[in-house]
């Protein structure tokens, strides 16, 4: 596994515009919005890295994202998408199921502390019920429009 961070930044000082990308963050923390390579998905993903830490790894921990504990939980992910507000990612908004049938829905944001990325989450929804399907489509499209 490797890292690959990208030298696309874009300078974040905790400002409105960036709170909910890097909410899991203090309020006196600098860094900048990052990109890295995840190299369990072989997908590119936004980061907030603060001024503190390391980018020389040689290899990048994700075992604690949702999307990669989906098989080890029996998840099912419906959807994965970036919300990009103004030219700012906002976050991941990602909707999974159980395999006993509820939904979920949530706002994901990730934070590389050192070689691990570190997931805060937001906006939690649960939906149970004949309607989970419908509703939990519904709260999903919403937090992608909102």
């Amino acid at each position: 596994m490797e890292v690959s961070l990208r030298n696309k930044r874009i300078s974040c000082i905790l400002m409105l515009a960036c709170w909910s990308l890097i909410s899991a963050v203090s309020a006196q923390e600098r860094g900048t919005l990052d990109f890295v390579i995840n190299p369990a998905e072989n997908t590119i993903l936004h980061v907030f890295k603060p001024d503190s830490s390391n980018g020389n790894c040689s290899g990048l921990d994700t075992r604690s994202l949702t999307v990669q504990s989906l098989k080890s939980a029996k998840r099912t992910l419906w959807a994965n998408s970036l919300k990009i507000e103004n030219g700012v990612p906002q976050g991941y908004v990602i909707w999974i199921s159980e395999a006993n049938g509820p939904h979920h829905v949530l706002v994901a944001n990730y934070t590389l502390r050192g070689c691990a990325l570190v997931e805060s989450q937001r906006d939690i929804k649960i939906f149970v019920g004949d309607s989970r399907l419908k509703e939990a489509r519904a709260y999903y499209e919403r937090l992608l429009k909102e």
